[in-house]
């Protein structure tokens, strides 16, 4: 038997003595954390998961419009890139939101019409989101993300 415990075990661990004066003693955090906010905290985590996926066409197709070329209605994309970046983040996406978050930052600070360099842009970054999308790609990923999220940072910077 493992000392190690496995990837679903719970651990539980004492609580930092001011974090249980600032709830309210020893007794509160039980009360704070009991089974059955646990389990309402866990629905509302499963139903904004489904609603997240729910929401993923909208933004494909507008991400897949920007693909297509000029003109690129560049204030649908910044809306699809900052509801992503958001969500993305509070679901553990992290390269979506890595990717989500450089294209809203990019779309924000330029204006229309952009140039045609500025839309190559924006179109290598909805390629790459598209792909992290449809693959549901969760955590930081490999070498092979960090590579993308370096090229795409040189691509920003050159056409800035």
């Amino acid at each position: 038997m493992s000392d190690t415990p496995s990837d679903d075990a719970i651990l539980v661990q004492e609580a930092d003595v001011k974090l249980r004066d600032k709830v309210g003693g020893a007794g509160a955090l039980g009360k704070l954390f009991s089974a059955d906010r646990i389990q309402k905290g866990q629905r509302v985590i499963e139903d904004f998961k489904l609603n997240f996926f729910g929401e993923m066409n909208a933004h494909l197709n507008v991400l897949r419009h920007a693909c297509d070329g000029p003109p690129i209605d560049v204030d649908a994309v910044k809306a699809t890139a900052k509801a992503l970046k958001s969500q993305a983040e509070t679901l553990g996406f992290d390269l979506l939101y890595a990717l989500s978050s450089a294209l809203y930052q990019y779309v924000a600070e330029h204006k229309q019409p952009l140039t045609p360099q500025q839309e190559l842009v924006v179109q290598k970054h909805a390629e790459a989101t598209i792909v992290t999308i449809e693959r549901q790609e969760r955590g930081k990923g490999g070498v092979t993300e960090a590579e993308l999220l370096q090229s795409l940072a040189i691509l920003r910077q050159k056409f800035s």
